[in-house]
This record gives C-alpha cells, structure tokens and sequence, in this order.
C-alpha cells in the first residue's frame, strides 16, 4: 500500500501554507489501518491542524470498497462462460468493464452498497 505524504510547507495538494487558503475550511484525510498511519508522529501531526479532519479506515473493510461490487458484478456474468484461452477471457473481461463505464446509474450503486458517498458530514 502507497502511503501519502505530507509537505511540512503547507496543506495536502495544495502549494500554499493553511493560512493562505482559499475556499475550503477545512480537509479530509482518509488513511488505512497502516502501521504509518496510526502511528503517534502521524497523529501529532493530525493533532496539531484544527483544518484537517482524519477518517480513520480498518485494514480491509471489502464491504467498504465500492471496486468489490464492480468484480462481484463481472464474475457473476461469466459464471456460464466457456472461454478459449487467457486471451479470451481478458477479452471479454475488458468487454464487460467497458459496458459497465457506460452505466453511470450501475456506477452509483457500487457506491450506494457501501454506505459512503462523495460528499461525507463532517462531524
């Protein structure tokens, strides 16, 4: 797993300091159950910016992964599939996931199963 990191100088993926912020008031961190993360230098760190808001996420949490729902979707439509070779199959898998690109309400779901959305309340 990748690990972000955190530029001392200013916010997450911005070029300017807190101070010279502009338009949000604040920034959400979401970071995985990783020995990094959870660590008392991360959370002295998080601590120490009233702005930055940390979602704390277990380990592995499949149920809060909307690309779960997106694989479950693609095996259960080659359950009946006889293919030919690993060249098929990849054939058609890349099929099935081009069809659901164009199914944006299909997309949606994959979200809604989990119980997240785009645009989470901060507490």
């Amino acid at each position: 797993m990748r690990s972000a990191r955190f530029r001392e100088s200013g916010t997450p993926g911005a070029g300017s300091g807190p101070q010279k912020r502009t338009g949000r008031k604040t920034s959400t961190a979401l970071r995985a159950d990783f020995h990094t993360h959870i660590s008392s230098a991360m959370q002295d760190l998080a601590a120490a910016r009233p702005w930055l808001h940390v979602i704390q996420l277990p380990a592995y949490a499949p149920e809060l992964n909307s690309t779960e729902g997106v694989w479950s979707h693609v095996k259960r439509s080659l359950r009946n599939l006889a293919v030919t070779g690993v060249d098929h199959l990849a054939a058609v898998v890349n099929n099935r996931l081009k069809r659901i690109q164009y199914r944006p309400d299909l997309l949606n779901s994959f979200l809604t199963h989990t119980g997240l959305s785009l645009d989470p309340e901060l507490p």
